[in-house]
């Protein structure tokens, strides 16, 4: 495994989100079985990083193993689908429970899992385009999956082989042909039923995927509900045992009661608020439903009547599932609980002799008959998100939920998970390293502290929120800033956790995104009009700034503490402010990119980040393009864009924009992660690009290489101190930790490069191409001794030019014979920073325009901002002897420190010492 220096041993983490912390997930599948199917996922993605020499691949602390150039996995991917969850289902054996997730303007992901070890087993890419049903046959042989579009796709459980492609359905009636609602098989597995867009219920042969018969339901809006349903399921219901009854749900807060065998209504039910869940008891006799409301309503079939409400929970119900054996009724609602209900003669037993936890023999409206359905809570499951699906296994002994992006399967009689994964639940949405290694995270449920050795948890502290939605941790490591929905920021020591204060917002809407002061004395915030800095650790209010427009959503402190910026929610301006006198210094702004843009989209910048040595901003544009800017700080002038390209145009957009940035501890490295690529017409031809993490040139913007591997939508991202390893944290609650030095623990050497292999890749380093470029820097490091043989004699200390030549050189530029001035120019550029300060005097003094004019283009082109070929040259060349870290590249960083005083190459050899010394 990857080995940190000696007093780098720890890695804390801290991942923000909604699920967990930061989800990197392997996209290959871990099935035993042969899966030959083309919809099947496809071949693990590699890292277009060179690959690692083992044979096998190295495996998570779970045992699932890890993409390409990945040696880490924080969490587990065990029971995580790659996306959120519309359908869920048990196969008939109980062995395994498959899930269908949807992903808008991206595809449909199908997946199934064994259910005692929570590995994924099979995996359908896009089995069809818009998921409108999953089901699965009761002889356990298929897995039927419905486009909303009409088209019915099967596949074999065993092999994953695609078997069949059932016809687009013509809706006697109706406009346009094709079934929108969900899949079901009858108990023999001879019929397939769903509803087509005439509201029909349509009657499948299973053998022909001929349509048997359809089934008139009256008023029922099928399509329009579809269209609401988080669950694709809980728009109608069957029972376990027979497909004499459906239950449907009509407009909302009606259900209809069709009897399927007869073909005709029984009864028209009013639920009087929204229906979100329904289901029948096994044998067709009772209904349970739940809406907006705290209570479930229980239904007899027969009569059409209601006849209990079963109340406990805070909030509406999202679910309901009833045990196939009939015992147990399950319920999950919105106040984050899961409930279980025992049902009948032993409730009633129970209620009989006072040990249940809670009667629910509540009174009912006197419309409502004398109770004929008796029922007890018995068991209560608290959860860190909301659970949208229920399903009890076949034997009714275990119960699997899911709060749309992780699954869980619970014990019936003890309530305790079955494979117990104790990992984040929820997107990571933060992450920070620190100590020299020791990385923090934070997410949903809680904030978690991790030892990158061994990818084990080694503390975890409760934020107190529900859930978190930011975090921030102080430069030296002492503080963590945590906040929710409510106006309240909790600060909380590490790596105890004890909560310090809470530091209550002034006024205004909040936006989640804060950031510390480089000495951790002091905490920014921003807000609808106010930019607020505090106190830390006492909270006291230190300086607010009025918002010139409207709310501000990023912010980002200088690694000096001097300057903060902040973004408009529109506009695409960045503000620059003076933090000692909170006046405004200026402001950064994005000329009109020429693109090709479907109209309505927004035009923020999401996120902020300053480069570590303080000169470079950088901003996610919100604008479609997938563009991250940079500005010099100090000039407010934009120096590039890092965007995507394709045949040499910038004529894509993303669906979803970059979404995550972060710079390597040297800032000559940015990672960013963000949305799905997509042609101008809006077409998708990169459906996984949000999962990927790209990695730039900050001196270029040339594209380095790209992190390929994660299952699901990359969330946060963060550079180790050595800027050889980038930590990227995903929405389902895991992170990976990628080498992009090329030097991961157990990783054996390649054997040493020929001369000509060295001449080779030494031209590839120095050459246009950005990836050749990269993929040369990591076979030259692979080689120390060759590579720092060749550094030797191609580097040397900046000489030290005499003024009285720069002088003269700067004369000739106004020189009547136009070789003359050429040759001073070239001269010029060679003199680079120590002719910058004789440059700059000449300006003042009102010099002839031709001098005026070459001395502009002379300031411009030597910017370090914008390296000319020779800079290029020596920036990719230290960059090589940097990760070298042998004692012999020491020295020849301390000799080449020994030249010119204030020449860009003396200082950054100097920057590089003092980095390598703090490591």
């Amino acid at each position: 495994m990857f080995s940190l220096n000696a007093e780098s041993a720890v890695l804390q983490v801290t991942l923000a989100a909604a699920l967990g912390l930061g989800g990197l997930a392997i996209v290959s599948s871990s099935a035993k079985g042969p899966l030959a199917a083309a919809p099947l996922r496809q071949k693990q993605k590699t890292s277009s990083l060179p690959a690692k020499t083992e044979a096998t691949p190295l495996l998570d602390a779970y045992g699932d193993p890890l993409p390409p150039s990945a040696f880490l996995r924080l969490g587990t991917i065990r029971f995580r689908p790659d996306a959120q969850v519309v359908a869920m289902a048990w196969s008939s054996d109980g062995k395994s429970l498959a899930t269908g997730s949807q992903v808008p303007a991206i595809g449909v992901k199908g997946q199934i899992w064994d259910a005692a070890t929570g590995r994924e087993t099979l995996a359908f890419d896009n089995p069809v385009g818009n998921l409108g049903g999953m089901a699965l046959s009761p002889d356990n042989k298929l897995v039927a999956f419905g486009d909303a579009g009409g088209a019915l796709t099967l596949f074999e459980l065993a092999t994953g082989r695609q078997v069949s492609v059932g016809p687009k359905l013509k809706a006697k009636g109706a406009k346009g042909g094709g079934i929108v609602g969900p899949l079901h098989f009858g108990p023999d597995g001879n019929n397939l039923y769903s509803i087509d867009r005439g509201n029909q219920i349509v009657v499948l042969d299973t053998q022909t995927f001929q349509v048997r018969r359809t089934i008139a339901t009256g008023n029922v809006t099928m399509k329009a509900k579809m269209k609401l349903a988080f669950n694709r399921d809980m728009v109608w219901a069957w029972p376990h045992n027979t497909d004499r009854i459906v239950a449907l749900v009509d407009s909302g807060t009606a259900i209809r009661l069709i009897d399927v065998l007869e073909g005709k209504q029984l009864h028209a039910l009013a639920h009087g608020s929204q229906v979100k869940a329904l289901c029948l008891s096994p044998d067709g006799d009772m209904l349970a439903t739940g809406g907006l409301e705290d209570a479930i309503h229980v239904w007899e079939v027969a009569t059409g009547k209601r006849v209990r409400d079963l109340q406990g929970h805070g909030g509406g119900i999202n679910a309901l599932s009833w045990s196939p054996d009939g015992k147990y009724l399950a319920s999950a609602g919105a106040d984050k609980t899961m409930r279980l209900w025992e049902v009948g003669t032993a409730a009633a037993k129970k209620m009989g002799s006072g040990t249940v936890v809670r009667s629910t023999l509540r009174a009912v409206p006197a419309t409502v008959p004398d109770p004929i359905f008796l029922a007890a809570e018995v068991l209560k499951i608290d959860h860190p998100r909301t659970i949208h699906f229920l399903e009890f296994s076949p034997d009714s002994k275990k119960l699997a939920y899911c709060d749309f992006a992780s699954l869980r399967i619970c014990d019936v009689a003890t309530g305790k998970d079955v494979a117990n994964y104790d990992e984040h639940v929820g997107a990571v949405e933060y992450m920070a390293a620190l100590d020299n290694g020791t990385f923090l995270t934070s997410a949903a449920d809680s904030v978690r502290i991790w030892d990158l050795k061994t990818g084990k948890m080694l503390n975890q502290v409760l934020s107190g929120h529900s859930p978190l939605e930011a975090a921030a941790v102080s430069p030296d490591g002492k503080w963590l800033a945590t906040q929710g929905k409510e106006r309240m920021i909790r600060l909380l020591e590490l790596p105890s956790g004890k909560l310090v204060n809470e530091i209550e917002w002034p006024k205004g809407s909040v936006n989640p995104a804060f950031a510390f002061s480089p000495d951790g004395k002091r905490l920014a915030g921003v807000g609808s009009g106010r930019t607020w800095i505090f106190e830390i650790p006492g909270g006291e209010q230190f300086y607010e700034f009025k918002n010139p427009k409207g709310p501000m959503r990023a912010l980002a402190m200088s690694p000096d503490g001097k300057i903060c910026c902040t973004s408009a929610a529109s506009g695409g301006v960045v503000y620059v402010w003076d933090v000692a006198t909170g006046k405004q210094m200026g402001r950064l702004t994005t000329p009109p990119l020429q693109k090709v843009l479907p109209k309505g989209l927004p035009d923020s910048l999401p996120k902020l980040v300053f480069c570590p040595d303080g000169k470079l901003v950088a901003a996610a544009c919100d604008d479609g393009t997938g563009t991250v800017c940079l500005w010099d700080i100090s000039k407010g002038s934009l120096v590039r864009r890092m965007q995507e390209q394709q045949d040499g145009m910038m004529v894509r957009f993303r669906v979803n924009d970059v979404a995550v940035l972060a710079f390597s501890y040297d800032g000559r490295t940015m990672a960013t992660a963000g949305g799905a690529m997509a042609n101008p017409g809006g077409f998708v031809v990169n459906p996984g690009a949000d999962r990927d993490v790209l990695l730039w040139e900050v001196a270029t913007g040339m594209k380095r290489a790209v992190l390929q591997g994660h299952q699901s939508k990359v969330t946060a991202l963060a550079f180790l101190p050595d800027s050889m390893t980038v930590i990227a944290g995903a929405a389902d609650g895991t992170a990976l930790c990628w080498d992009v030095g090329g030097r991961a623990a157990k990783q054996e050497l390649p054997p040493a490069l020929t001369e000509a292999e060295i001449e080779t890749q030494w031209k590839l380093l120095h050459g246009p191409d950005g990836p050749q470029a990269y993929s040369a820097l990591l076979a030259l490091a692979k080689s120390p001794k060759e590579a720092l043989g060749k550094l030797q004699k191609e580097l040397s200390p900046a000489p030290v030019i005499d003024p009285k030549s720069i002088a003269q050189w700067i004369a000739d530029l106004d020189s009547p014979k136009f070789a003359v001035r050429e040759n001073a120019t070239k001269e010029l550029k060679k003199a680079s920073d120590q002719a910058w300060p004789a440059l700059q005097q000449v300006l003042t003094k009102q010099p002839t325009l031709e001098l005026r004019n070459r001395a502009l283009l002379l300031l411009g082109k030597q910017s370090d901002l914008v390296p000319v070929p020779e800079r290029l040259h020596a920036i990719r060349s230290l960059e090589l002897l940097e990760r070298l870290q042998s004692p012999e590249a020491r020295r020849l960083l301390e000799t080449l420190a020994e030249g010119a005083p204030r020449a860009w190459l003396t200082e950054e050899v100097k920057a590089i010492l003092g980095r390598t010394r703090r490591g």
